[in-house]
């Protein structure tokens, strides 16, 4: 079996199912976008692949799965009085700003977000965020917190590799 490194794309000749091509992040390679990866290889490399973070199955058109870098996934939402709650099911990899009227906004976490799902939440009013953790579902924090401090402050919450439905929550939390 040959392996290969990123640097090495331009000298693959032959390859086989067995290969693996490894992406190191370090200060040779921070320009590597996803982009100039999927464009740049070999038409005889097979994209349909077998691991990006260890355990995560790549995808055949990968590229198609990345926001290109100058895209910024943000949304505003002002939630109306009698309704403050915010499903973030459909917001992995988003900042959404949040404000409210009259109660805190309420944002449940389920259970079965995948790896890697990450919500970026900014209170823009003065109502808190307040996070709550579904069954089965656990949010690590400082102190235990699961609200946003006051006006502006941003909080982030991370799906984490370990364990089943494990988040982190950061930021300026209260």
């Amino acid at each position: 079996m040959s392996n290969f490194k990123l640097t090495d794309l331009n000298t693959i000749t032959e390859s086989t199912a067995s290969d693996i091509l490894y992406i190191v992040q370090d200060n040779a390679s921070k320009s590597i976008t996803i982009e100039s990866l999927v464009s740049n290889l070999p038409s005889n490399i097979n994209t349909t692949g077998e691991y990006l973070s260890g355990t995560e199955t790549l995808a055949t058109e990968l590229g198609s799965f990345f926001a290109s870098k100058d895209t910024i996934q943000y949304d505003e939402q002002q939630l109306i009085v009698g309704s403050e709650f915010f499903d973030p099911t459909d917001y992995s990899n988003y900042t959404v700003a949040l404000s409210a009227g009259v109660s805190a906004i309420n944002v449940p976490i389920p259970a079965g977000f995948p790896t890697g799902f990450t919500i970026k939440l900014i209170q823009t009013g003065t109502k808190q965020i307040v996070l709550s953790a579904g069954v089965g579902v656990t949010i690590d924090s400082l102190n235990s917190s699961l609200s946003s401090s006051s006006q502006y402050s941003v909080i982030e919450l991370f799906k984490q590799p370990i364990g089943n439905d494990r988040f982190l929550l950061v930021g300026d939390l209260s």
